[in-house]
């Protein structure tokens, strides 16, 4: 679950950062063919910061193996901090 979390933080960031404002889907029925765009605020209030924040409560510290993926609390402690440091600035 905290593999899930990290992802879909990350990925609403970097499209945040990328687009502006985008399409936010966090229920399965909150999609649709037509969906409006969502502010870039909005995003990360409801998107980015409570996913990478679960992702730190629910990651391990160190990876389990060697070649295990890299997501781990420290990355997304990282990214949450990337996160923060956006927000400080541009578009915010």
């Amino acid at each position: 679950m905290g593999e899930a979390y990290f992802l879909r933080g990350l990925s609403y960031f970097y499209l945040a950062r990328m687009y502006g404002d985008v399409p936010l889907i966090l229920k399965e029925e909150d999609a649709s063919t037509y969906m409006p765009r969502t502010a870039v605020a909005e995003i990360y209030d409801q998107a980015v910061i409570p996913s990478l924040t679960r992702a730190v409560e629910l990651l391990p510290a160190k990876a389990a193996q060697a070649l295990a993926p890299p997501q781990s609390k420290w990355a997304a402690k990282a990214c949450l901090a990337d996160a923060y440091m956006t927000m400080a600035g541009w578009p915010l």
